[in-house]
């Protein structure tokens, strides 16, 4: 079926809009072009003036339709960096939530800093640079805390160490595989690997030898072998009644308290050896 008459009016109509539109775009473009052209001329002519700073510095802060290139070539500046250097910031209108001060544009693209990035605030360079530094004093501070108390050992019988050991390694995992990549084997559930390792100290001390594990270890090892204890508690007692008179669970209550006990004390010797002003030695 033909398109009417009057569809094809209005099509035309529209069309003769569009082109119109589009040249007037054009039209303004070649003014612009042309009256920027003027404007470096007039930079130009200011060369070696008292006033070409001054000009310079309106034309590149207020007027960003004047490109920042041609613009420093018409300065006779080297690159738009060197011409920025020299005109210097100008005040932004935002202030430092730190310090209050003003924060200065630097260039044209310049924007404020994110608050995502500054804990939800508005910093200056000096104020996020000192933030940062805080945080990095508190994250190492924290680090090493943390591990002067799960570095400390927890000694208790070689017997008692053995319960939660044999309870875990009851459950092996389906596969385990070297990833080449990563240098580890993956597929070890949690604390498998730990209850390893403890078996390999274990291997060189007599049931009634205090053994130490530490704090970071034993706290994985008595998380994983409690969760065991309670899935099966029969075959629990059936694995380690061969070296121990007493129920799982009581020995594992025992191995806890005696863990929470050096984690309380190491808590506060981290907090007397480590001070809130400890400050991270340099690295060499």
């Amino acid at each position: 079926m033909a398109d009417s008459p009057t569809e094809d009016q209005e099509l035309t109509g529209a069309l003769r809009a569009l082109t119109s539109a589009t040249g007037e775009v054009a039209a303004a473009q070649a003014r612009q072009a042309a009256t920027v052209e003027q404007v470096l001329d007039q930079v130009r002519r200011l060369r070696g003036e008292p006033g070409l700073m001054a000009a310079l510095r309106h034309v590149y802060w207020q007027h960003p339709a004047v490109p920042s290139k041609p613009l420093a070539a018409a300065a006779q500046f080297r690159s738009p960096g060197d011409m920025v250097a020299a005109l210097g910031p100008v005040p932004s209108g935002i202030t430092c939530e730190g310090c209050g001060a003003e924060l200065l544009r630097t260039s044209r693209s310049w924007t404020a800093p994110d608050r995502q990035h500054c804990g939800g605030l508005v910093l200056c360079r000096e104020c996020r640079s000192r933030r940062s530094e805080a945080l990095d004093r508190k994250w190492a501070l924290d680090a090493v805390r943390r591990g002067h108390v799960q570095d400390a050992p927890v000694a208790a019988r070689g017997r008692d160490w053995l319960v939660p050991v044999s309870l875990v390694l009851a459950y092996p995992p389906v596969a385990v595989d070297w990833n080449p990549e990563t240098v580890e084997r993956e597929g070890l559930w949690y604390g498998y690997d730990i209850a390893q390792q403890v078996q390999e100290v274990l291997a060189g001390f007599d049931h009634e030898d205090l053994v130490g594990v530490s704090v970071g270890q034993a706290t994985r090892l008595l998380t994983v072998a409690q969760e065991v204890a309670a899935w099966d508690t029969a075959r629990a007692l059936d694995l380690v009644q061969g070296f121990t008179g007493e129920v799982p669970a009581a020995v594992l209550a025992r191995l806890g308290k005696a863990v929470e006990v050096v984690r309380a004390q190491r808590k506060r010797e981290a907090a007397e050896v480590y001070p809130d002003d400890w400050v991270p030695p340099a690295s060499s």
